[in-house]
């Protein structure tokens, strides 16, 4: 046992394992509680599983983590190696739970959450870890406190503090690295690159301490190889890298690197260059060299591993535009001259050193170096490569750099010595073509490269406005093919001051060069781009001009020369229309002061006979007119106004001068190009025009260009003076123009002519700002229209819309459009030429439904000047007849002249409302068109006619808005002829959606327009559609098709629906409806419309005619069995296509039938199971798809049954149960099987015989095919056919049986159906079946035999096993019924055991005809064997009813008189079974478990029920019966509570009274022995009333109920107890009868304390005393402990305590001389001096002090420390009681007791003990009293202690009563003389130490010493006290000298008095003198500073 509970103690030792008692990591501290420690390692098995699945290499753990063996292990059992590898976050929980890693492995649990410190994971970790004060992670203890996470500057701050904690932060990646990765992870590295980062930047500088961690968590992830370790992820090891690249970047920046560690960083960076990209590694060995000092050269490595970059060149020159780019290039540079014979060096430096960004600093350098290799070498490159590359390196710089080459020169030959050399390498430097010659290609290419460099610099400074560029030119003929080779960039405009240079080059040499080389693109180039901003003349530039014509003309001196620059096209003849305008002016002499305007006038006619030949003979009879035309308007938006000038004017220009198609076109292309939308931005440059014409005249334009060629109102005057061309360009001939055609996208020379119009009709309209130009621009275009203008502007406000009438684009311009109309319009109003507008009136019903008020009122005012023409008798014509939609106008329909007129009237009459609403439009239409009842005939004839009209122009309109807006004012108007007026528009419309695909219903009418299309086939369509000879079912059918077939036109999808629901479908022929759900059911296989098929089908799918006809005609054919062949026929594919699709749409259909409430239908249901006959006897469809449609069909059964009202009278057979019979029988699907069932148990209503027939087969088969599976369906799946068909069984059995018994056994068989598929009812499952089977059943009828049949099933196992495993056993029975109520449970074990009765019985009588429930054998050859059944039957019935009633709740009275009645007989039942006489084996079980029971059964029992039985059990005749009633009365009695004691008064006096009776009756039986057990019960707990019945019956009871009554026999008892405990103690007896005695001597002090006499007193006192010993038993002595407490506690102290003292005095203490007895003595005197009060102690004071002055003697006798500290302990209680007037004759007079003359030296010793005591006993309490009664103390101890020589003892305990006295001083009795004489008596002690050499001895005088010299302040006697002490130095006893060297605290001040001393023992011969002197030494100079004396 004892070695148990170590192991227990040694498995729960934890620090905080109280903080895991209800804590889990994964959920909270409230569902904690509810997980056992095998839950969490279930927990944590399977989340290992999980990540061991991730990760296989952690199989290694799963032995030592969750075997069986780890179980009991902990944290302290596993080694602390095998534990820092345990990093799997998923088993965590059971890590902790079972190996406490939270408390042994922090640090490991902390690698692994460091990472994740922000998130919740980290927080409730922490809450779990065991961090002490002293460890590295102190400061996350406010975290754990708080429950937060820990932010990352927290972590940064503490790292910055903590230098440890900052080790291990940085060292987790590496470690992780360092295991081979597999603890590494992006989390990981995340964390390492982010918080070193933060470390690094929050560094002022790092030291070389921090460097030295912080540099290799950086550079150990460069060190990973992932070739060599496959474990290492190729993404992840770019992560390790790129943050080791960031660190080493940031760490750089902090610190100073010294060249080595700068060496080898770059040397382990570029080792990486192979695996991160080459911008990264280049860019990190910037960062890192740039802020140190720069390298002399980079490593060889380096430079190798920078070589296998790609692209390193570029990479290199992007880096030179960083600052410090140099501390990188330069050390390469350096490193790569020496390899120069290496060609990817040279290209690598001469890359380098020719990029333009390249700085100065490493020019120079490179310079140098180069100059230095070839001074080396005598400045010969001849037959050596490398020098030969670095001379080219040297001439590549030169040309460059010149300056720069030229001071390195330059300080070279300042060199005396080396001058010549440098002389020679300088001539060498002067050419360059003898490198183009050179034999080493590296050489040529870089000399040619050299070349390309030069014309780079030429081509430079050719446009440059710098003098070098006329250098440049000098030499035509060679730098002319130089840019011919790349002319970009000398064909542009050169600056001012280079442009004769620049021109007459290009016109003589460049321009000839080119056109040699017979490249047009080029030439015409070189005239657009060089020379035409400088052919316009104008004030400005007039000279300019002058000096470009003059260059032109000079190349014209031979006209033939087709070279020459005036003989290209575009300016063939401009030279002389120049030179003639110029000599018609020269012809003219100017009069005196006109001479500056006719200036500007020749300027303004140059320029227009310039534009006017460039564009009227040369471009517009050039062969490249479109490349012209597309240059002459790319120069419109030219940057140079001279050029954007003379392109407006030549574009002026050529449009008057074109025709027909091609001006159409330029006009067009010309209006795109000038880019204005209206005329807001021209401001108000024409306020002062009166005359446009004169305005935009061609010499007043010429005039404002040559005046203004850069005003911007300039070049609004060229733009407008094109704009006004284009009204008058000539309409097309011969042709009929659409007004009314869509603008974008169009083409043709009609279009495009509408086109313009509209634009300068928007133009005109766009501004107010310019009223004269709009006029302008309005009567042109109107005069050119004619009476078209109306059908002009209607197209103009059609195509303004944007949206249809949901938003207007360019309002102002539609609003614009309808007032111009309402003035044509009101013109023919006026003139009264009655035309008929019906053409135009459908687009003003559009602009009428605009959501702009005035555009509204403008089309209102359209309406009504129409309406007031319709009010004309007839019309002259129709406006527009045939005209108005083009070719489409063919279809218009045409409403007479007397509907037209009705019409407009009603539109008339709402025209407030239109105006108001933009809306209103659809209301008319619905009111004044829509058909009703009661419209007559011409009604009728009119709506539909002006129907027709409208949707004619919807199908002839080419205006997509036009026709949305007009059908949708007409959406709601519903008719016949809507649908077929719309025909061709549907069919139209529908088969460019099939066809044109999905990307066409991007655009917004595709998504507006079907919709309204599809509205018309509504209910009032139904009879065309039924109708086979009218087109309009075929088109629906496609429509519908269509609709559901494309995804995205949802909303013709629902219009098609909407309509389908509310009428059409029901209008429909049977024939009609048919083939709708079997189009339906064809496209609800497609995935996207399966869903709206469905709920489609399940709204019009109501009737069961059609429901029928579609089962019937999808039904699956069979097979005949009996004509089956002997091989069957392939089937073709369109036969298997065929079935699979049939069994797809009835899936469908079933689907649709399954999902609605069916009507209760018996035709329907017996179609139903007809068609899942033949679908599961069909072979087509496969099993899945079979047992899918099968579920369908009986989930529409079970909906059709529901709905079956009442229970109607069906024929037999009439519901083919069978079917669901076999389909039970066969199913292999377990949901087939589960919808079986519940169909079955849906028809057990209307037809219970068909049902009732098939019951055992139905529950047999669901026993082994349903009660397995572990899912909620199939549990209500049983449930639901339990409800349904146990009643009906249930009511046959009742009708058969009346007896409960017959019931039981008629339905046993039934019942074990259930119970012996227990087992496989899955276990969380079973207790909530049998409890729902038994509330079918009816619990008051069947919960016995249910409940004994699943004990009998468990009985063989529950009889061999003990009570826990019995119970688990038993779960099910005892758990399954806990529902019922308590008087059903209660009749449940009744009728338990009355079945256990029938088993004893028949054990006993095998013959006998009582039958059992529990059906036994009755073969007489197995009479034994039906024993034992019988017998462990009866016992496991037992068994259950123990358990069930320790789980039931106890019986009170209030509940049930039926229930106390029930439990009364239970109890008596099972009394009966207890007290059997029958000896044999079996019985005797059957009687221990029924005591067992009766155990259980009281439990729940009431008291008033226990005590009403036992009565009548005791007045029964049968003696065992009465025994165990009076056993169980006296044991159960004391238990009760006092409350209910009381209620039962009345029965127990009648119970005391027939145990009265019984002990009468005769000697002592077992009878008699429950008698006197009954009556002590009832003495204990009596109440009022019983004690004058059970004073007859005293002395037999003993109770502290009885109180004064027990007085007269108080004497007798204590002698009688006291007897008793003697007499056991010394026969060894037992334990009993010594606890109950001294309980009845307890009771007895407790009841009568006042009347125990000293004799009884003394008797109990010496008995305790005399068992004091070692030998007497634990339990003895502590029942008289008890006894002895309470005495102290009760009898009065004035009483008590002389008596303790006469104790002392007898002889009976004295004579045993045993420690223990006086411990016991003295602890009972303690005891009672606390508990009496003050005036007592004082008044036996003198006997107390007598006692205790003898006892202070008895060390004399007994020395143990034990009875001293007793005895010590007992004095200081009497002393706490005293006063001073007391205390202090007490204290004198054992101070003369100790200190006489004749007192032995053991009385000193004890009072010192004594008053060391009290100095400690008062000290503690804040007190020095006891300090001052020194007084006539110290002077006996002083003197004690100067003879003291001989005793050593009494010597250590002076020196410790004097320390105390010293210590406790609070200053007032310690003076000077009393210190003075006392330290001469100490110093005078060190001798006697040494003398005595015990351990203590020095430590006592050392502390008295040092207290002494702590209390004294004179210095004085300090000193005095330092120099006696240091004199013993000098004594010739080593042990003496040693002990003096020590000194206090307060005695080292004395520095110069003590060093003589020092320095003299320092030379001492003994080793421990020299040793204490130095330590004597040390503690001085830390008081005093340095005393040099050694």
């Amino acid at each position: 046992m004892v070695s148990s509970l170590a192991s227990q103690l040694a498995q729960g030792a934890s620090l905080n394992s109280a903080l895991l008692v209800d804590r889990i990591l994964l959920v909270s501290s409230k569902e904690a509680a509810h997980h056992d420690l095998e839950a969490i390692y279930a927990l944590g098995l399977n989340g290992f599983l999980q990540l061991k699945a991730l990760k296989p290499s952690l199989r290694a753990y799963e032995r030592t983590l969750f075997s069986d063996a780890a179980k009991p292990m902990t944290g302290r059992c596993t080694p602390r190696k095998s534990m820092r590898n345990w990093t799997m976050t998923l088993v965590l929980e059971w890590l902790v739970r079972r190996f406490r890693i939270n408390e042994f492995n922090v640090q490991d649990i902390l690698r692994v959450f460091f990472p994740y410190h922000e998130s919740p994971h980290f927080t409730k970790m922490v809450s779990l870890l065991h961090i002490t004060d002293d460890s590295s992670f102190r400061f996350l203890i406010p975290y754990k406190t708080r429950a937060k996470s820990l932010p990352r500057a927290a972590l940064v701050t503490e790292m910055l503090k903590n230098a440890d904690l900052a080790r291990f932060v940085s060292d987790l990646l590496p470690a992780a690295l360092k295991e081979g990765g597999a603890g590494s992870h992006r989390t990981l590295v995340a964390f390492h690159t982010g918080t070193l980062l933060d470390f690094i930047a929050r560094q002022q500088s790092l030291d070389e301490g921090t460097a030295a961690y912080v540099l290799p968590a950086a550079m150990d992830p460069l060190s990973i190889n992932p070739d060599a370790d496959p474990q290492f992820k190729s993404a992840n090891v770019q992560e390790y890298l790129l943050g080791s690249f960031l660190l080493l970047a940031a760490l750089a920046q902090k610190c100073s690197l010294s060249a080595k560690a700068l060496k080898g960083i770059a040397s382990a960076v570029s080792s990486c260059a192979d695996r991160v990209s080459p911008k990264q590694c280049v860019r990190v060995l910037l960062a890192i060299l740039a802020p140190q000092n720069e390298l002399e050269k980079l490593p060889r490595g380096v430079v190798d591993s920078l070589l296998g970059i790609p692209n390193l060149d570029k990479e290199l020159t992007d880096t030179l535009r960083i600052v410090g780019a140099e501390k990188l290039i330069s050390p390469l540079v350096a490193r790569l001259f020496t390899r120069l014979a290496d060609d990817h060096a040279v290209n690598l430096l001469n890359s380098i050193l020719t990029c333009p960004t390249v700085t100065p600093p490493v020019i120079r350098r490179a310079t140098a170096g180069l100059l230095r290799r070839l001074i080396e070498n005598d400045g010969e490159t001849d037959g050596d490569d490398s020098l030969a590359n670095v001379r080219m390196l040297l001439v590549q710089l030169q040309q460059r750099h010149p300056e720069i080459t030229q001071q390195v020169l330059q300080e070279a030959l300042e060199n005396d010595q080396e001058r010549d050399v440098v002389e020679r390498v300088v001539v060498s430097l002067a050419s360059t073509g003898r490198a183009v010659q050179e034999r080493k290609p590296t050489v040529r290419a870089i000399a040619t490269r050299d070349l390309e460099s030069v014309k780079s610099a030429i081509r430079a400074r050719a446009t440059t406005p710098t003098p070098p560029s006329s250098s440049a030119l000098r030499n035509p003929d060679a730098v002319a093919p130089v840019f011919l080779e790349d002319p970009s960039g000398f064909v542009s405009p050169p600056s001012k001051s280079i442009v004769r240079t620049h021109l007459t080059f290009a016109a003589e040499h460049f321009y000839r060069a080119v056109s040699k080389q017979e490249d047009a693109v080029l030439a015409a180039r070189i005239v657009d781009e060089i020379f035409m901003p400088f052919l316009l003349f104008s004030k400005p530039r007039e000279k300019t001009a002058t000096l470009v014509w003059e260059i032109i003309e000079a190349t014209a001196q031979d006209g033939t020369d087709s070279t020459a620059l005036s003989n290209h096209e575009l300016l063939g003849g401009c030279v002389e229309a120049v030179r003639w305008e110029q000599a018609r002016q020269q012809q003219q002499q100017p009069e005196e002061g006109e001479g500056g305007y006719r200036n500007v006038e020749l300027l303004a006619k140059i320029n227009l006979a310039v534009s006017a030949k460039i564009a009227g003979e040369n471009v517009l009879a050039s062969q490249r007119y479109p490349h012209h035309l597309e240059i002459l308007l790319a120069k419109l938006h030219d940057a140079s106004p001279y050029s954007r000038a003379m392109a407006y004017l030549t574009t002026r220009a050529l449009l008057s001068r074109l025709s027909g198609e091609i001006q159409l076109d330029a006009a067009y292309r010309v209006l795109q190009a000038m880019k204005f939308e209206n005329l807001d931005g021209m401001g108000d440059f024409m306020d002062n025009v009166d005359n446009v014409q004169a305005f935009l005249h061609d010499l007043s334009l010429g005039t404002v260009v040559v005046l203004k060629p850069n005003s911007q109102q300039t070049k609004h005057r060229l733009q407008v003076s094109i704009l006004t061309m284009i009204p008058t360009i000539p309409r097309p001939s011969g042709r009929v123009l659409d007004w009314l055609a869509i603008a974008p996208g169009s083409d043709g020379r009609d279009i495009r002519y509408v086109q313009l119009m509209r634009a300068v009709y928007s133009f005109s309209n766009s501004s107010s700002s310019l009223p004269l130009l709009s006029t302008h621009l309005l009567r042109l275009l109107f005069v050119k229209l004619g009476d078209d203008a109306l059908a002009f502007l209607a197209g103009i406000w059609l195509n303004t819309l944007v949206d249809g009438t949901d938003a207007v684009k360019d309002s102002h311009i539609c609003y614009a459009a309808l007032r111009h109309a309402a003035a044509f319009l009101e013109a023919h109003a006026t003139t009264e030429h009655w035309v008929d507008f019906q053409t135009v009136l459908p687009a003003i019903l559009v602009s009428l439904q605009s959501p702009t008020r005035r555009v509204r009122e403008a089309a209102a005012e359209c309406l009504a000047l129409i309406a007031k023409i319709s009010q004309a008798k007839d019309a002259s014509a129709v406006y527009a007849y045939d005209t108005i939609y083009g070719a489409d106008s063919a279809s218009l329909q045409y409403a007479d002249w007397t509907d037209f007129r009705k019409y407009m009237e009603a539109l008339a009459d709402v025209t407030t409302h239109l105006i108001h609403d933009g809306g209103y439009l659809q209301v008319l239409h619905q009111e004044h068109l829509a058909e009703s009842k009661t419209d007559t005939k011409r009604q009728a004839g009119y709506k539909q006619r002006i129907m027709c009209y409208l949707l004619s122009h919807v199908n002839a309109c080419p205006i997509q808005l036009a026709k949305l807006a007009i059908l949708k004012s007409i959406q709601s108007v519903s008719g016949l002829v809507k649908h077929q007026v719309l025909l061709p528009t549907i069919q139209a419309v529908f088969e460019e959606l099939s066809s044109a695909g999905e990307s066409i219903l991007l655009n917004p009418f595709y998504q507006d327009f079907p919709p309204l299309l599809v509205s018309s086939f509504d209910a009032s369509s139904a009879s065309d559609l039924n109708d086979s000879t009218k087109p309009s079912w075929p088109a629906f059918e496609r429509v519908l098709r269509l609709c559901f077939q494309i995804d995205r036109v949802g909303t013709s999808r629902a219009v098609l629906e909407q309509n389908l629901q509310r009428g059409l479908f029901t209008r429909l022929s049977m024939e009609r409806k048919a083939h709708v759900c079997r189009a339906l059911l064809d496209m609800g296989q497609v995935a996207h419309t399966m869903s709206e098929c469905k709920q489609l089908l399940t709204d019009i799918l109501t009737e069961v005619p059609l429901m029928l006809h579609l089962l019937v005609s999808l039904q699956p054919t069979t097979e005949d069995p009996s004509q089956r062949a002997s091989k069957r026929a392939r089937l073709d594919d369109a036969v298997e296509k065929t079935s699979s699709d049939g069994v797809a749409s009835l899936s469908l259909l079933m689907e649709v039938l399954a999902s609605k409430s069916l009507p209760g239908s018996l035709e329907l249901i017996s179609c139903l199971l007809e068609t899942l006959g033949k679908v599961t006897h069909g072979s087509s469809a496969a099993i899945t798809d079979r047992s899918y449609v099968e579920q369908l069909l009986m989930s529409a059964v079970e909906s059709a049954v529901v709905n079956v009202q009442g229970v109607p009278a069906l024929l037999p057979g009439s519901i083919r149960l069978d079917i669901l019979v076999e389909l039970i029988r066969v199913s292999e699907n377990p949901q087939t099987f589960h919808q079986a069932l519940l169909v079955m148990a849906s028809l057990a209503r209307l037809a219970p015989d068909a049902v009732l027939h098939n019951v055992m087969p139905v529950f047999t088969f669901m026993g082994s095919n349903v009660f397995h599976r572990d899912d909620s369906y199939s549990f209500r799946v049983v449930q639901k056919t339990i409800d349904s068909i146990v009643p009906v069984m249930i009511e046959s059995l009742r009708r058969s049986h009346s007896e409960r018994l017959d019931l039981y056994i008629a339905s046993r068989d039934f019942l074990r159906i259930f119970t012996d598929a227990s087992n496989h009812i899955p276990r969380h499952r079973r207790a909530k079946f049998f409890s729902h089977l038994v509330d079918v059943l009816g619990p008051d009828e069947f919960l016995p035999p249910v409940c004994m049949l699943l004990v009998d099933k468990m009985a063989n196992r529950v009889v061999r096993q003990n009570a826990q495993d019995a119970h688990s056993s038993l779960s099910l029975p005892l758990t399954a019924f806990q529902q019922y109520s308590l008087e059903q449970h209660l009749s449940l074990l009744v009728e338990v055991l009355n079945e256990v009765h029938r088993l004893v019985n028949q054990d006993a009588d095998m013959y006998s005809h009582q039958h059992t429930f529990l059906d036994i054998p009755q073969d007489d050859e197995q009479h034994d064997q039906v024993s034992a059944i019988s017998k462990r039957r009866a016992v496991a019935l037992l068994i259950y009813c123990d358990h069930a009633l320790k789980e039931m709740s106890v019986i009170t009275p209030p509940k049930s008189d039926k229930a106390s009645t029930t439990s009364s007989t239970l109890l008596t039942s099972l009394l009966r079974l207890a007290t059997s006489k029958d000896g044999s084996e079996a019985k005797g079980d059957i009687a221990i478990t029924a005591q067992t029971t009766i155990a259980s059964t009281l439990r729940v029992m009431s008291v008033v029920d226990f005590v009403t039985g036992a009565l009548s059990m005791i007045a029964s005749g049968d003696t065992d019966v009465q025994a165990k009633a009076l056993e169980l009365l006296g044991e159960r009695l004391v238990d009760v509570k006092e409350d209910t004691r009381h209620e039962i008064t009345t029965t127990v006096v009648e119970i005391v009274e027939a145990i009265r009776r019984v002990l009468s009756s005769g000697p002592a039986t077992p009878l008699i022995r429950a008698a006197f057990h009954a009556l002590e019960g009832i003495t204990r707990t009596s109440c009022k009333g019983e004690e004058s019945r059970l004073q007859v019956l005293y002395p037999l009871s003993c109770n502290s109920k009885l109180g004064p009554r027990l007085i007269p026999y108080l004497r007798d008892i204590v002698h009688e107890c006291t007897s008793v405990i003697g007499e056991a103690t010394q026969l060894d007896i037992g334990n009993q009868t010594v606890k109950e005695a001294s309980n009845v001597l307890r009771t007895l002090l407790s009841e009568i304390p006042t009347f125990w006499s000293e004799h009884d007193l003394t008797q109990v006192i010496d008995l305790h005393l005399g068992l004091c010993l070692p030998t007497s038993t634990k339990h003895e002595s502590a029942s008289l402990a008890t006894v002895m407490k309470t005495m102290a506690k009760r009898v009065p102290p004035h009483v008590f305590i002389p008596t303790l003292c006469k104790a002392w005095a007898s002889s009976a203490l004295r004579q045993n001389a045993e420690p223990s007895r006086y411990i016991c003595y003295f602890s009972l005197v303690k005891r009672a001096v606390r508990i009496a009060p003050r005036p007592v102690i004082l008044e036996h004071l003198r006997t107390l002090s007598a006692m205790f002055q003898d006892a202070l003697g008895i060390n004399e006798v007994v020395e143990t420390k034990e009875v001293e500290h007793e005895l010590l302990a007992a004095f200081l209680e009497l002393v706490v009681k005293l006063n001073e007037t007391a205390f202090k004759p007490l204290l004198r007079k054992l101070c003369d007791w100790a200190f006489a003359d004749e007192s032995p030296v053991r009385h000193a010793i004890t009072f010192c003990h004594v008053y060391v005591s009290l100095l400690d006993f008062f000290k503690a309490r804040k007190s020095g009293l006891m300090v001052p009664y020194m007084s006539f103390l110290w002077q006996p101890l002083i003197k004690q202690l100067a003879d003291a020589s001989e005793e050593p003892q009494l010597w250590s305990s002076v020196l410790q009563t004097l320390t105390l006295a010293l210590q406790y001083d609070e200053g007032g009795f310690w003076r000077d003389d009393r210190l003075q004489q006392l330290l001469t008596v100490l110093v005078n002690q060190l001798p006697v130490c040494v003398q005595f050499n015990i351990a203590e001895g020095k430590t006592a005088l050392m502390d008295v010493l040092v207290a002494a010299a702590e209390v004294t302040n004179d210095d004085a006697l300090l000193k005095t006290l330092n120099f006696d002490v240091l004199m013993c130095t000098r004594s010739e006893d080593a042990r003496l000298r040693i002990l003096a060297l020590p000194h206090g605290a307060k005695m080292l001040g004395f520095a110069a008095e003590t060093t003589t001393f020092i320095a003299e023992c320092a030379e001492d011969e003994h080793d421990g003198v020299v040793r204490a002197a130095h330590q004597l030494k040390n503690a001085v100079e830390s008081i005093a500073g340095s005393i040099d004396v050694l």
